[in-house]
């Protein structure tokens, strides 16, 4: 798949240590819009200060004055075309990672896409098939075995028809491989083309 760079509008969804950096980083090129279900943390950023110092006030002022928005309302987020998921991936008592987050806000996603275009309508955003990337970290076949049916059953939508999904994969320990496709990865490319990167290992 290619990917217009020029027509991208990018959603990051969780602004927490790994979120907030990434949308502070895309706004220096991008219309970027970050959601965060915590109201009081939205409130905060949007002063321009991150008591996490994650980014630095001057940096977190700058963004916001070069467009970034930060809502709890996922419905600001209707012209973006690249959906990023940040949210925190917590562990139960066996160790195993919890993934309700990922799943409310791949439901938020594709509840997004039928609030605009139902689920008949071509699921076209600024002329381009969106693009949801996963950066959570989670054992690998997350994206295609448990967010993909999600964003499938809520928005009517068929996965690598309508829209693509890709998943962070965190090598080191616990058996994960060491692939990485990020959106970020793909803006390398010399082309300024977004390209599909390997899934496998």
């Amino acid at each position: 798949m290619k990917f217009n760079l020029e027509n991208t509008q990018i959603c990051v969804i969780g602004l927490g240590y790994v979120g907030l950096p990434l949308a502070v980083a895309f706004s220096e090129k991008y219309t970027v819009v970050g959601i965060d279900i915590n109201a009081s943390r939205v409130g905060q950023l949007n002063t321009g200060h991150d008591a996490t110092l994650e980014v630095s006030d001057s940096e977190l002022k700058q963004a916001l004055q070069h467009g970034l928005t930060i809502s709890t309302d996922i419905n600001d987020a209707r012209h973006c075309n690249v959906f990023v998921v940040t949210v925190p991936t917590p562990t139960d008592k066996y160790n195993r990672p919890v993934l309700r987050p990922m799943v409310k806000a791949s439901e938020s996603i594709a509840g997004l896409w039928t609030s605009l275009f139902g689920n008949k309508e071509p699921l076209m955003i600024q002329g381009q098939a969106p693009v949801v990337v996963y950066e959570s970290t989670v054992y690998p076949g997350v994206t295609e075995e448990e967010m993909v049916p999600v964003l499938e059953q809520v928005s009517g939508r068929t996965y690598n028809q309508d829209f693509e999904g890709y998943e962070r994969i965190h090598s080191g320990g616990g058996g994960f491989c060491g692939c990485f496709v990020s959106f970020g990865d793909c803006c390398r490319n010399a082309q300024g083309q977004l390209h599909q990167g390997s899934r496998g290992c």
